[in-house]
């Protein structure tokens, strides 16, 4: 189902259209529950995180987005956000005699903590950030 129109050619998808001998129009979107809109996302898009609709569009007023979506199930950080995310792990977990087996299996492990516990996703730099505190140590790279 398409959007409405209004007299002057505004898409009108959840309010009063206008009226004509007694007719009125009124605009409810493209789908007509949200559930469906739910659904159609998750089929067109795939894996998609729920955001506010500000941080989607800040001159977005109140009432007209229900919900805004962005891709990607997690939330990317970048490298310093990795870093400090990771930093007191580092501490602890890197020390001169990890090796690089170990470096693979804490780089999964951090990942699916940053996942599970935060809705974040690593920097791919953090073997890298893993291997460069490991030299600091006087390990092996």
């Amino acid at each position: 189902m398409s959007p409405a129109c209004d007299f002057d050619g505004e898409v009108c998808v959840d309010e009063s259209c206008g009226e004509i001998a007694g007719w009125a129009t009124r605009g409810i979107g493209a789908y007509q529950k949200i559930e469906n809109a739910r659904e159609a996302i998750e089929r067109i898009f795939g894996d998609t995180r729920q955001v506010s609709y500000a941080e989607y569009d800040p001159s977005v007023e109140a009432g007209q987005v229900i919900e805004a979506y962005k891709p990607g199930r997690f939330t990317p950080l970048t490298r310093q956000e990795t870093e400090v995310w990771a930093w007191d792990g580092l501490d602890i977990d890197i020390t001169e005699a990890t090796t690089v087996e170990d470096i693979a299996v804490l780089v999964q492990e951090y990942e699916s903590a940053a996942n599970t516990n935060c809705g974040f996703t690593l920097h791919p730099d953090l073997e890298i950030l893993m291997k460069e505190r490991q030299q600091e140590l006087g390990g092996d790279p």
